[in-house]
């Protein structure tokens, strides 16, 4: 996805979100290209990473602001079609629509943190809201961003960005999955200029911010696909890379030399 068209596209989503933009945080694969294409201390120079279709919007499960009209229904007047992909009594949900010629799909996604069933769905201003492991560290730490067109969104920090994906990686049921979760982690750390080195000190940070166990399970999980990783999977992960830059060597190096926190 070009500049232009995430333009467009980021546009037509947070018009939509409208008074709930404030409280959602952008993060997944997109988040990537907005640090590509709309923070100033990225050069033009940078690489351009893999381009996704899926938005995965960080939602709290209680809002502060509470709006008349629900998040549902101004999805669904925006022409966005909800899909059900399970069959709890709140399902897995995600919401479709063509924005400048191309199919975008939103997932909403919030944090565990319940009494109750960890696991189960929650509805959230109408829209069925998928909890899932360490949500609330991207949440708590998020930028702002401003798209070529002057609308602004929040979108996860890249810090924690790689932090998350350094702990969830290896619970994804798919390989090609793994793989581009841990292409982000090199490319958010590596191919960003200013803001990667930033983004490596914020994982330090943070790594002594949350709960010990957390840069451990991080660290290890990381350590041990790199140990297992058979050489399909390191072909996997390489051509994740659309500018070819990635490869078994300066990956592990990477891994070596940043996550010791």
């Amino acid at each position: 996805m070009d500049k232009k068209r995430l333009n467009t596209v980021l546009l037509e989503v947070l018009r939509t979100l409208g008074p709930f933009a404030s409280e959602v945080v952008i993060g997944g694969g997109v988040a990537l290209l907005i640090y590509r294409y709309f923070l100033k201390s990225v050069s033009k120079n940078a690489p351009i990473p893999a381009a996704t279709d899926d938005l995965d919007l960080l939602i709290p499960r209680m809002l502060t602001n509470r709006p008349a009209q629900s998040l549902s229904a101004r999805l669904e007047k925006a022409g966005f079609e909800c899909k059900t992909h399970s069959i709890e009594s709140i399902p897995v949900e995600s919401y479709a629509a063509t924005i400048g010629g191309q199919e975008i799909i939103l997932e909403f996604l919030t944090d565990r943190r319940s009494r109750g069933n960890k696991n189960a769905n929650v509805i959230v201003a109408g829209i069925s809201a998928q909890p899932l492991p360490y949500i609330e560290m991207s949440q708590q730490n998020s930028i702002k961003f401003i798209t070529t067109s002057g609308v602004s969104g929040q979108v996860v920090a890249p810090g924690s960005w790689i932090f998350h994906k350094a702990l969830t990686f290896d619970r994804r049921a798919s390989k090609n999955k793994q793989a581009k979760d841990l292409y982000g982690i090199w490319y958010a750390g590596s191919q960003l200029d200013d803001l990667s080195r930033q983004a490596l000190s914020e994982l330090k940070k943070l790594a002594h911010s949350y709960p010990r166990n957390w840069a451990v399970s991080a660290r290890k999980g990381l350590r041990n696909w790199i140990t297992d990783a058979s050489p399909r999977d390191w072909e996997r992960l390489e051509s994740q890379d659309p500018a070819n830059k990635l490869t078994r060597l300066i990956f592990k190096k990477f891994i070596e030399s940043e996550f010791l926190f």
